[in-house]
C-alpha cells in the first residue's frame, strides 16, 4: 500500500501541473500603435482612439484605448480567433477579421495601424462581418479615400490650420492691446499709440478691430492736449487730425448689432474735432459742428441732446461768435430746460453780444443761474463768475441808466 501511495502522489502532482499549464495557456495579448496619415501625407497619433476586440471561436468582447503617443496594449486575452475593429472621432474605422491571438509560448501580436480622416463611425461586428462576406477577404481592410473625400479632407485641415493661425493672431493682438492701454493709462501716449498700430497690423480681420482704434484715436486726443498744454501748437494738431481720421474709421467699423457704442465713439470725434475748430483751424469749424448734429441724431434722451447742444453753443462761444452761441444756447434750453451749463452760457452769451439791448437779459438769465445753482458745490466757481458779472453789469445799467436821466435835463 505504501508503494502504490507513493507512486499516486507524483502522479498527483503531475495531474495538478499539467492542469495549471493548460490554464495559463489560454491567455495571451495584442499590442501596437494607432497611426493616422493625413492627406498632405504626414503622420500623427491616433489619440484615445478604440480598440475593440471580439473573439469569433467564443463570444466574448474586449476593449482598450491609445494613449497620447497612440499606443495600446491588452494582455490577458483568451488566445484564439479575433475580429479587431479600430475607431475614433474623425477617423474613417478599420478592421481586420479571422485574426489569430497566439498563446504565451508564441511572441505577442504586434501591429501598426495605419488610420486615415474619416467621418468617425462606429462600425459594429456584425457590419464587418457582413463587408467581409461581400469581399470575401478576411483580412486587413483600409477603406480608401475617394478624390472628393481628399479634397475634403484637405480643405477641412487648411480651415483648421488657418483657424489656428489666427485664433495665434487675435492672441498677440490682445496682448499688445492691453500693453498698449496700460502704457495709455500711464499718459505714455507716444509709447501706447505704436503697440495700437501694431495690434491692428497683427490680426487686421479681428471683428473687434474698432475697439483698437477708438483707444488709439483717444491716445491722439490725449496726446494733442499734452501737446497744446506744452505750446506745441502744430504737434498738437497733428496729433488732434489724426484722432479724427482713427475715430472715423473706429465708428465706420462698429457693427450693427452694437449701436449702443456709437455715441461713445461719436462722443471722442466730437472732442477732437471742437479743439480743432476752436484752437487750431477755425476752418474745421462746419465739419465740428456736422459731428456733434450727428452725434445729436444718435442720442436717445433730451438731457443727453441738450448738453451735445451745449457742446456746439461753447464752440461759437470759444469762438466769439456771440449771435451764433445765443441761439445754440436757447436751443439747448428748449430741449432741457433745466440745464444748468445752457442757462450759464447763455448768461455769457449775452453779455458777449456787441448789442447792449441784450445786457438786461444777459443779468436776468444769470441772476436765475445763480438762484438755481447756488446749493451745488461743483457750481460754486460758476456761481462766482456769475455774480461777479452780476454786479458789474448791474452797475453799467445804473450808470447807463443815470446817463439818460442827465441828457434828458434841460
Amino acid at each position: 500500500m505504501k508503494r502504490i501511495f507513493w507512486l499516486m502522489f507524483p502522479l498527483a502532482i503531475g495531474g495538478v501541473l499539467s492542469i495549471s499549464e493548460r490554464v495559463v495557456a489560454q491567455t495571451a495579448g495584442i499590442e501596437g500603435e494607432v497611426i493616422v496619415v493625413q492627406p498632405d501625407g504626414s503622420r500623427v497619433p491616433a489619440v484615445n482612439a478604440l480598440i475593440e476586440l471580439y473573439r469569433l471561436d467564443v463570444r466574448g468582447k474586449y476593449q482598450t484605448k491609445t494613449d497620447k503617443r497612440g499606443h495600446f496594449a491588452h494582455i490577458g486575452l483568451p488566445y484564439g480567433r479575433y475580429a479587431i475593429i479600430v475607431s475614433g472621432e474623425g477617423l474613417t474605422p478599420y478592421y481586420e477579421y479571422n485574426v489569430r491571438i497566439p498563446p504565451p509560448g508564441e511572441a505577442t501580436l504586434r501591429r501598426t495601424i495605419e488610420m486615415v480622416p474619416g467621418d468617425g463611425r462606429r462600425p459594429t461586428l456584425e457590419e464587418i462581418q457582413q463587408a467581409v462576406a461581400r469581399s470575401g477577404q478576411a483580412g486587413a481592410a483600409v477603406p480608401q479615400m475617394t478624390e472628393a473625400e481628399r479634397k475634403r479632407l484637405e480643405e477641412q485641415a487648411r480651415q483648421v490650420e488657418e483657424q489656428r493661425k489666427r485664433a495665434a493672431r487675435d492672441e498677440e493682438m490682445i496682448k499688445q492691446f492691453n500693453a498698449a492701454n496700460e502704457l495709455a493709462r500711464a499718459g505714455k501716449y507716444e509709447e501706447a499709440i505704436p503697440l495700437y498700430k501694431s495690434a491692428l497690423e497683427t490680426s487686421p480681420d479681428h471683428p473687434q478691430l474698432y475697439v483698437v482704434l477708438i483707444r488709439m484715436a483717444e491716445a491722439y486726443h490725449n496726446l494733442g492736449v499734452e501737446r497744446f498744454n506744452n505750446r506745441e501748437r502744430e504737434a498738437a494738431k497733428d496729433a488732434f487730425n489724426l484722432a479724427v481720421e482713427t475715430a472715423r474709421k473706429a465708428i465706420a467699423m462698429i457693427p450693427s448689432d452694437k449701436p449702443e457704442q456709437k455715441p461713445e465713439y461719436h462722443g471722442l470725434l466730437c472732442r477732437s474735432l471742437a479743439v480743432v475748430a476752436t484752437y487750431l483751424d477755425s476752418s474745421r469749424l462746419p465739419e465740428a459742428i456736422a459731428a456733434h448734429e450727428e452725434l445729436m441724431a444718435l442720442q436717445t434722451t433730451p438731457a443727453d441732446r441738450a448738453r451735445t447742444q451745449v457742446q456746439i453753443a461753447k464752440i461759437y462761444l470759444d469762438m466769439a461768435k456771440s449771435e451764433e452761441a445765443i441761439a445754440a444756447y436757447r436751443k439747448a434750453l428748449e430741449m432741457d430746460s433745466n440745464n444748468l451749463d445752457a442757462l450759464f452760457g447763455l448768461g455769457n452769451a449775452l453779455a458777449q453780444s456787441p448789442d447792449p439791448a441784450k445786457y438786461p437779459e444777459a443779468l436776468a438769465v444769470l441772476k436765475e443761474f445763480v438762484e438755481k445753482a447756488k446749493r451745488d458745490p461743483q457750481r460754486a466757481n460758476q456761481v462766482q463768475q456769475a455774480n461777479e458779472m452780476i454786479a458789474a453789469f448791474s452797475q453799467f445799467l445804473e450808470e447807463q441808466k443815470q446817463e439818460k436821466k442827465q441828457r434828458r435835463r434841460p
